[in-house]
């Protein structure tokens, strides 16, 4: 396979992205100056001073040049794969014919791949991708692949595979050079290299003082030096197992493989060009499309609510997809060689792909912490229902049930098909909830297959979410939810006095309490609210609660998703401090059409640090005190309207 993935969309790029452009812009407004005067000719005589490197002129290599190559070839026939020819990429401005044929058989390389920066224009000016005909003669793999920007790149690495030796011969500024090393050593296999040639052996100016600064902080702070790390300054330096300082340029050797993050858009094609059809196929896709939030009702901080809630439901391109011969690891990590196949990731359209279960290495790469390439081998075709954080009730409901659309699609393809998951509760199987929820949408609990390692499996069916907290809920969530509630509902009877208002109360000592907790509670109840804590009573019985409710209240948490069981729109009234960031309630009331009516409290800053858990506060969980002399009177108007609007229903 060859070309360059050119998948929809553009995926956030990590710090430097700007500094990519611009110099894409430079490489193209030169390159067309070149053409100009002759393929391959001299410098333009109106070159910009700095921006791109000269064409390397045919013949015998600088020595510095020779020396750099010399220490990576002694590297390589000391290394675990020796004799065996290497997998090479180079990073160029713009195609160099002479520089790339010269590294590529001075290497040995098997395969080349050259990565040469273009912009916008070149397209529309017809500027072919490819070197011309002699870089192509001397090794018949070798491929050219144009990129504008760090993600282009990104993505071009991924779509050609691990290397052995990658070349970085770009001439941006030192800063861009530290960061291209930072980002892109993570391509390089396990005990590889990374070369920067430095601008003054090609000609240009000194460049590659910002990256030696930048690794040898990393590495210098790994042995105890003065000063903190941040993340991923600390995963470069355990990335570099050498740091060589040559006059041609910097060499590093590479410890430890990464493993590629890929986002929804992007994977089709990137797995089309790697592996053609044997990867797998999209079974589904739905377009991308933008549709209103009009949620919040009554509010004490209309400011904060504007800017922490969306106003628009920007749903992106959804789609449902067949791998094939992919290995799972507890923990929602799914793998596919070297690539990280985005439904590892529960925020996949956050700008950074984390996943807890990996070691985080930078923007575009991780590592899984346990072993992925020789797993055994689970028989059989599965849908893929595992999730980061497997015991919590919160993610459950917000990441396994937006899944569970795609079921039946799954079923009428592959009618054999079975779930995939992982559980380290009620002796190796699903928490108990969670095996009635899955039956009540229709799926058997022997149906349900749980790991507890990574394993391999032949066809694996994954559906992206339709709902992602802090991004966007699709409408077409409401069916699922609908299904579910039905479903539970079948397994129980009608309250003979079914109560219209519900106050969900939560133990005490959790993150994120009301301090003033019992003044608000008490409040409520002399309106008629009965006050429930939902880990009292089964899900079923949970699930009949919150359908009967014509009003539901309560503090902002996972006990108020329930609110995905009521039988019409509601009003649902939530108690939170101002800096918890996630927005699950809106976005499920913005599906089920319920009205969120907030009120912010006070926080405590300098309050206790852990909760009862022993789970750290932070910011975004810090216990506050909810205002009654401030915002009380706006409280008692909001549940005197709702005392009009719904009586004694």
């Amino acid at each position: 396979p060859g070309g360059s993935a050119r998948p929809r969309g553009t995926p956030p790029a990590a710090p430097g992205e700007d500094g990519f452009q611009e110099a894409a812009a430079q490489a193209g407004g030169l390159a067309r100056e070149a053409r100009m005067t002759g393929p391959h000719g001299s410098q333009p005589t109106a070159a910009r001073q700095g921006a791109v490197c000269a064409p390397m002129p045919a013949g015998k290599p600088s020595a510095e040049l020779g020396e750099i190559l010399q220490q990576v070839l002694q590297g390589l026939s000391r290394g675990e794969e020796s004799g065996a020819a290497p997998r090479v990429a180079v990073l160029l401005d713009r195609p160099q014919p002479h520089l790339s044929n010269w590294l590529g058989a001075a290497l040995g390389a098997r395969e080349l791949i050259v990565c040469s920066m273009r912009d916008e224009q070149d397209e529309q000016d017809g500027c072919p991708e490819a070197e011309p005909v002699e870089y192509s003669g001397l090794i018949g793999l070798a491929r050219v692949v144009g990129f504008t920007n760090q993600v282009d790149l990104h993505q071009a690495l991924a779509t050609h595979g691990r290397f052995d030796v990658l070349v970085d011969a770009l001439t941006h500024s030192p800063g861009m050079r530290a960061t291209s090393a930072q980002l892109f050593i993570g391509i390089v296999r396990d005990g590889g290299y990374y070369v920067a040639i430095d601008g003054a052996a090609l000609g240009e100016s000194l460049n590659t003082a910002g990256l030696i600064t930048r690794a040898s902080r990393s590495l210098a702070g790994l042995h105890g030096a003065a000063g903190e790390l941040s993340g991923d300054e600390r995963s470069y330096g355990e990335q570099v197992a050498a740091l060589t300082v040559l006059d041609g340029g910097v060499v590093l050797r590479k410890r430890g493989d990464g493993f590629v993050k890929l986002r929804y858009a992007e994977t089709p094609p990137i797995l089309s060009a790697r592996y053609g059809e044997s990867w797998g196929r999209s079974l589904e896709t739905l377009p991308a499309r933008v549709t209103p939030l009009e949620v919040i009702g009554v509010t004490n901080n209309p400011g904060l609510c504007a800017k922490r809630f969306p106003r628009e439901n920007r749903i992106p391109e959804t789609s449902v997809l067949e791998y094939r011969d992919v290995c799972v690891a507890p923990r929602q990590v799914l793998v596919k060689d070297h690539l990280l196949l985005p439904n590892t990731f529960r925020l996949a359209t956050t700008k950074r792909l984390v996943n807890t279960a990996l070691k985080e290495l930078n923007h575009y790469y991780a590592a899984p912490t346990v072993d992925t390439q020789s797993a055994p081998r689970r028989e059989g075709t599965f849908f893929y229902l595992d999730i980061e954080y497997n015991r919590h009730f919160g993610h459950f409901m917000t990441e396994v049930v937006p899944r569970l659309y795609a079921w039946e699609l799954a079923r009428a393809t592959h009618p054999d098909i079975r779930i995939l998951t992982n559980s380290r509760a009620d002796r190796g199987r699903p928490p108990a909830y969670q095996r009635i929820l899955l039956e009540a949408y229709g799926i058997d609990d022997d149906l349900v297959e749980v790991i507890t390692s990574p394993v391999k499996v032949d066809t694996l069916v994954c559906a992206m979410p339709l709902m992602q907290n802090g991004r966007f809920a699709d409408p077409a969530l409401a069916s699922t939810c609908h299904r579910l509630r039905d479903g539970l509902l079948e397994r129980s009877t009608p309250n003979d006095k079914p109560q219209r208002r519900l106050f969900i109360s939560r133990k005490p000592d959790m993150w994120r309490e009301c301090l003033n907790g019992s003044q608000v509670e008490e409040c409520f109840a002399r309106r008629g609210f009965t006050i429930i804590r939902p880990e009292g009573h089964s899900i079923v019985e949970q699930a009949r609660m919150f359908y009967e409710a014509d009003v539901v209240a309560g503090y902002i948490g996972s006990a108020l998703y329930n609110i995905m069981f009521a039988r019409r729109p509601i009003d649902v009234i939530g108690f939170i401090n101002q800096s918890y960031l996630a927005t699950n309630e809106y976005l499920i009331c913005s599906v089920l059409g319920h009205r969120l009516h907030l009120f912010y409290g006070d926080e405590i800053t300098d309050g206790r640090g852990k909760d009862c858990e022993g789970r750290d506060l932070g910011v975004t969980n810090r216990d506050y005190v909810f205002n009654i002399e401030r915002d009380g009177d706006q409280l008692d108007e909001l549940l005197d309207s709702l005392e009009e609007t719904w009586g004694e229903s």
